[in-house]
């Protein structure tokens, strides 16, 4: 069984985790893979100006490639950059996975799916 505690600490000036275990696991070895694998954030220009805003990769629900550029979908906003997808997903964390040749999107933001 896992316990799990959360404490903020509003001292630190970063995020601090510690695990206590008495072996690393699949899922616990998963975990510290997904917070090595967190990045800081980048820059994109929003669609409705020029605007430069710092996005957090976890805010992404999907990237889409169109006409050269790179579109960057949030729950509330629509960006770009003018990157290739390729560059884009380099720098990008392992959980914005690419299902098809222009779309990339944030397995953690999906609900639910059906195959055909």
């Amino acid at each position: 069984m896992i316990k799990i505690r959360i404490s903020k600490n509003d001292s630190d000036k970063d995020d601090l985790v510690f695990f206590k275990v008495k072996r690393i696991t699949h899922s616990i070895k998963q975990a510290i893979d997904i917070l090595k694998d967190t990045k800081e954030g980048f820059f994109a220009s929003t669609v409705d100006s020029n605007r430069e805003e710092k996005l957090e990769y976890e805010n992404i629900v999907y990237v889409e490639y169109l006409n050269r550029q790179v579109f960057i979908y949030t729950s509330t906003k629509v960006y770009y950059n003018r990157s290739s997808l390729s560059q884009f997903k380099k720098q990008a964390p392992n959980y914005l996975a690419q299902i098809s040749k222009s779309v990339l999107i944030n397995l953690y933001t999906i609900k639910g799916f059906q195959t055909s």
